[in-house]
């Protein structure tokens, strides 16, 4: 046969009783297409299969989150300035993640050491998941542990070891912040460095919020280290913001208030925001001083500035609610504060700043309940008794 077809099998040409001959080829060859078209297909299926496989499998959508405090592992207790700087630092860039709420450091700093569960946690917060782990900074080398934790199941999502230089510290917290927004299926992005950071002025920095952050706000040590991290690094544009910050409060707490310290805080805030524009601190700074020389324009445009560049920053919510309250805008007032209580659930200043706001716009009922929370929270503060009295 020219086709090389065979009488016993054709595949070409077949006899057809009393009619002659017919071809078949056509057959023969739809049929082969449709198997090839099978195995293509099932390919395909284990490709994807195997793609899909490496993705986050997550239960549900994940849109708010706690990062709990670092355990500091290090041998020298002085080291715990370096987990809760970290910690510090994480949720500040977990907070850059569109869609998903982080609550604030004040809030998950009072579960430092806690040994409640996890769940009774996150239940407090009002979160989905929380993040939680270690930290060990050992001679050359620091150590970082995480672990993603779905709050409403219990699963483990993920879990991770770090390890870096202490000079590599930046690109340890960028990772490890990385890494768990892919878990949760998004996308961090972040504006890359107009100058690198010197690594020892950092260290300084993470101790003078340590200092900063601590009630009361212990000053002397933060301003001191704020201002070696500035000589470390001319050009490190959060000292000069925390700098400012220390200038601009320490007067609220037993420490003689003087325009001097105004118009210190004004520069260095000033000059934190000319070294880098996004910085949401520097803005609530300058918005706070306006607000105190009643300069209320300037004031709400440096709110929404700071807002516009963090919308994570509890402080500027807050401090603009206050705003808002002195000039009669309750209802934009009560909103503020509500998003402030929503991203640090557990301060006394977020609360008592909304019970403020409820009691000004004749929401009575509403503002006892939130001073009765506070209460709950904070049984010694004689002042929520006085208010309720």
């Amino acid at each position: 046969m020219a086709l090389g077809d065979s009488a016993e099998e054709p595949r070409f040409i077949e006899t057809v009783g009393r009619r002659g001959y017919r071809f078949i080829g056509a057959r023969a060859l739809t049929w082969r297409k449709f198997v090839l078209a099978g195995f293509a297909v099932f390919v395909i299926v284990i490709a994807a299969a195997a793609y899909f496989g490496k993705k986050p499998q997550t239960t549900n959508t994940i849109h708010s989150i706690a990062v709990l405090p670092l355990t500091n592992l290090s041998r020298n207790q002085e080291q715990e300035f370096f987990a809760d700087g970290m910690t510090d630092q994480l949720i500040t860039d977990l907070a850059k993640i569109p869609g998903l709420d982080v609550i604030s450091h004040q809030s998950v700093m009072r579960f430092k050491s806690s040994r409640a569960s996890l769940k009774q946690i996150a239940h407090e917060l009002g979160v989905d998941a929380v993040v939680e782990g270690t930290i060990m900074r050992d001679g050359s080398r620091v150590r970082v542990t995480a672990q993603l934790i779905d709050a409403r199941t219990d699963r483990h999502l993920w879990a991770s070891d770090y390890e870096r230089n202490p000079d590599d510290v930046l690109s340890l917290q960028d990772e490890v912040a990385h890494d768990i927004a892919q878990q949760i299926g998004s996308k961090l992005v972040k504006a890359p460095r107009a100058t690198p950071i010197n690594s020892e002025a950092y260290l300084l920095y993470l101790r003078g919020r340590y200092e900063w952050n601590k009630l009361p706000p212990n000053f002397g040590p933060a301003m001191a280290f704020f201002e070696q991290s500035i000589k470390d690094d001319p050009n490190f544009a959060l000292a000069y913001a925390g700098l400012a910050d220390c200038y601009a409060t320490r007067g609220g707490w037993k420490t003689p208030h003087t325009p001097s310290d105004d118009q210190t805080a004004r520069s260095l805030a000033k000059k934190a925001l000319r070294i880098d524009p996004s910085l949401s601190e520097a803005y609530t700074t300058l918005a706070s001083l306006d607000r105190f020389t009643y300069d209320y324009a300037a004031s709400e445009s440096n709110f929404r500035r700071a807002i516009a560049a963090n919308r994570h920053y509890i402080i500027a919510h807050q401090w603009y609610a206050l705003l808002l309250i002195r000039l009669g805008r309750l209802d934009e007032a009560i909103r503020e504060a509500r998003i402030a209580v929503q991203l640090d659930p557990l301060s006394w200043y977020a609360n008592a700043t909304l019970a403020t706001a409820l009691e000004f716009s004749g929401r009575t009922v509403e503002a006892i309940e939130r001073r009765q929370a506070l209460m709950r929270l904070y049984p010694e503060d004689a002042q929520q008794h006085f208010k309720l009295f």
